[in-house]
């Protein structure tokens, strides 16, 4: 699959947040909200400096959301825990 998730955190809060690329371009961020409802920020590249073209399968945009969101959730469980 062309898609890949980049687990980050954000500053101030030390929120986790997971970056979403499509072959190598940054597509969105996905976080939860403070009461764990995701929420979807789509971004502009700015690394590669050119415009792309991001047309890709929905199915698997959609299972990676899924996945993150589920990654995410796992995390903040676990932040809880300590």
């Amino acid at each position: 699959m062309a898609f890949e998730i980049l687990f980050i955190t954000e500053d101030p809060d030390i929120t986790p947040a997971a970056e979403i690329q499509f072959a190598g371009q940054r597509v969105c961020i996905i976080r939860l909200s403070r009461h764990g409802s995701p929420e979807i920020e789509f971004v502009k590249d700015r690394y590669l400096g050119k415009d792309v073209e991001m047309v890709f399968p929905l199915k698997d945009f959609v299972e990676t959301v899924e996945l993150a969101v589920s990654d995410l959730a796992s995390w903040l469980d676990k932040l809880a825990e300590n």
